[in-house]
């Protein structure tokens, strides 16, 4: 069990499996009619569904479970037991195998057409206006999947008038809160809780039950560009491109009726929920030449947009980018960008109902009163979220050298640096409840304030603009392609080299509490990652070596592992093992073309994909599995993929 040695050789995470099986198809055409020389109808259309069945995953532990001496199905030693220390009650945890696994069913369906006209007008001007409508449709269904509320009335088991047993009463049961004594179903059925397999069909299926929903997205759009040169400067012509976008999404999710009223099931319950959001936009880009064959200015070119987009919900905003080349000569050339970005919120983000309220941590502080208790707290959107919005600057060097002994040289190194600020995240209930206290009015919209001894009904916890992430980095690409006949040696085909460097400097969320800098960290991203390949072709054979690197990486910034001087055994924040070591994969491919024609090729390939069968770091399937973060590593071990490619 989690936080237990109790149930040795028991895994909680064995129970997850790796891969589940999935069903896909996918379909797409298009429609052009050429009207005349300057008009064009066209006509998209996609259909796409896809669908994962059977996935399983374990059923939720029950934790310091009280369990009475007066229950009947108590083994006969532990009631003596319990007697003889003058016991009542002991406190156990149960591994629930006996339910069963979660099976977990679900498909996705996707449509998409699109209409629209381009063509040409004044003279080289060209111009686009489509409409375009989509529609996704989502089911996800869960069996077996417990009811909590009903498996701890279950347990809690007495004798009854005729000597059978009974639930006992929901009033008294003590492993029952007051939210979870809502949730009970009636008639209950008790339940053998001692050993595996014990329990009546009866009683395993009044403590399980199926939980679903389903999900509708819409979105319209409609659309009109037009660009061309507009005039003449010295250097070249002066490119604009102009135009408008409106968009409506939408998003309705219905979930089922139990969780929905009283949210009773161990994972997920999903709520019912639905809303819809509108955007105008509307956009100028000007690409301008300034100065060409000048000493040390091959070329000197710059380029700008602004876009002016109007939420509905949000309000309006303003979005630019700035930026130049500059060819030195053929063999350099630097550019830069400097920019306003924005992401809007969600419809999730802004519209989902949380899962109703039940109690959170005890010892919890009300500061306007000073009482301790656990808050009920429920979370959920928030319609007043802005866009977040980022400065974001990039600087960089190409090198292309025109000189003979290194023909085929090419390098490429970008800086990065972004700050982005009103990121979107949440705070706890105490934290919210604290802010409000120092006067944040948004904060204090989310508590519901009562006349009892906590004074707190209910804390919503809501989305916030309120953090702020910093990150910034290099990133690299080096590549050489040599005829091998030109080295020492005069050996036949080709070779290609290519090596991709990324390094995050900073990946830093900062909030009113602390910042969290999680560049090097399984919380966030590796600090170094690298692709290197070797490719060799020769006439109709090609093949390739692949190694991908990622640096060692900390399990969690907020864990201080012994090489910390701040290592404490004694610390609940300190970890014997708290660094995950540098990995290397290794991939192989290759290919033939048996026949290779302008109009038609067959090709045969093969992968092997983690060619030496390395593990991943101990712990990590653990924490990006479960806890949603991006995934540096290999889970799946040695692949194998063979092929034949068709083109007529």
């Amino acid at each position: 069990m989690v936080g237990s040695t109790a149930n040795y050789g028991s895994d909680l995470f064995a129970r997850f499996q790796i891969r589940t099986p999935l069903k896909r198809y996918t379909g797409f055409t298009r429609v052009n009619f050429d009207v005349n020389d300057n008009l064009t109808l066209f006509a998209e259309g996609a259909l796409g569904y896809s669908a994962n069945f059977g996935g399983q995953a374990t059923t939720t532990q029950v934790n310091d479970y009280i369990v009475s001496r007066d229950n009947p199905f108590l083994p006969a030693a532990t009631r003596n037991a319990m007697i003889a220390n003058n016991l009542t009650t002991i406190t156990v945890g149960r591994f629930n195998d006996d339910i069963g696994r979660w099976r977990i069913d679900s498909d996705f369906t996707a449509k998409r057409l699109v209409l629209g006209a381009k063509g040409k007008v004044f003279g080289d001007w060209s111009w686009e206006a489509s409409y375009q409508t989509s529609r996704n449709l989502e089911h996800w269904n869960v069996q077996n999947m417990q009811h909590i509320a009903n498996q701890l009335a279950a347990m809690w088991v007495v004798t009854g008038p005729n000597g059978q047993p009974v639930c006992g009463p929901i009033a008294t049961n003590p492993n029952l809160t007051a939210a979870r004594r809502l949730q009970v179903q009636s008639p209950c059925v008790p339940f053998n809780m001692f050993g595996s397999g014990r329990g009546t069909p009866e009683a395993y299926a009044y403590i399980s039950g199926h939980t679903y929903f389903r999900q509708v997205t819409k979105q319209d759009v409609a659309a009109f560009s037009i660009a061309g040169e507009a005039f003449e400067l010295p250097a070249g012509p002066v490119s604009i491109a102009t135009g408008a976008e409106w968009r409506k999404d939408s998003l309705d999710k219905v979930g089922d009726p139990l969780s929905n009223t009283t949210a009773p099931w161990s994972f997920d319950n999903p709520q019912s929920f639905s809303g819809k959001n509108t955007v105008k936009e509307a956009f100028v880009e000007v690409g301008a030449p300034i100065l060409k064959d000048l000493p040390l200015i091959q070329s000197f070119d710059i380029n700008g947009a602004v876009r002016r987009t109007d939420y509905k919900i949000a309000g309006k905003v303003t979005t630019w980018k700035a930026g130049f080349t500059w060819d030195v000569n053929e063999d350099f050339r630097l550019r830069f960008t400097q920019s306003r970005d924005i992401r809007a919120p969600t419809l999730s983000e802004l519209f989902t109902r949380g899962v109703p309220g039940g109690p959170g941590l005890t010892g919890q502080r009300n500061p306007f009163n000073g009482a301790t208790g656990a808050f009920n707290q429920q979370g959920g959107g928030n319609p007043n979220l802005l866009p977040e919005k980022a400065d974001t600057m990039t600087a960089g060097l190409v090198f292309t050298p025109t000189w003979s002994w290194l023909e085929g040289f090419r390098a490429t190194v970008d800086y990065y640096k972004v700050v982005l600020r009103g990121a979107v995240g949440s705070v706890s209930a105490q934290e919210t409840i604290n802010r409000c206290f120092q006067g944040r009015q948004e904060y204090c919209a989310a508590i519901t304030f009562d006349n009892s001894a906590l004074g707190v009904a209910l804390i919503k916890v809501f989305s916030f603009n309120l953090n702020k992430i910093h990150t910034d980095g290099v990133d690299i690409d080096v590549s050489y392609r040599v005829p091998l006949d030109k080295l020492p040696g005069n050996l036949p085909g080709r070779l290609d080299l290519r090596a991709i460097h990324t390094w995050t400097d900073d990946l830093a969320t900062t909030d009113a509490v602390r910042q969290d800098d999680t560049a090097g960290a399984g919380t966030g991203i590796p600090s170094i990652t690298g692709n290197y390949t070797a490719t060799y072709s020769l006439g109709r054979f090609l093949g390739s070596i692949q190694a991908r690197y990622i640096n060692e990486m900390k399990y969690d910034t907020t864990f201080i592992g012994p090489n910390d001087p701040n290592y404490n055994p004694a610390s609940g924040s300190s970890v014997n093992k708290g660094v995950w070591p540098a990995v290397v994969y290794w991939n192989l491919q290759a290919q033939y073309d048996i026949i290779s024609e302008d109009s038609r090729k067959i090709q045969v390939f093969g992968v092997i994909n983690n060619a030496l069968d390395k593990d991943p770091a101990f712990g990590a399937p653990v924490a990006f599995n479960t806890l949603g973060r991006t995934n540096p590593y290999d889970f799946i071990g040695r692949s194998y993929k063979m092929g034949v490619r068709f083109q007529f």
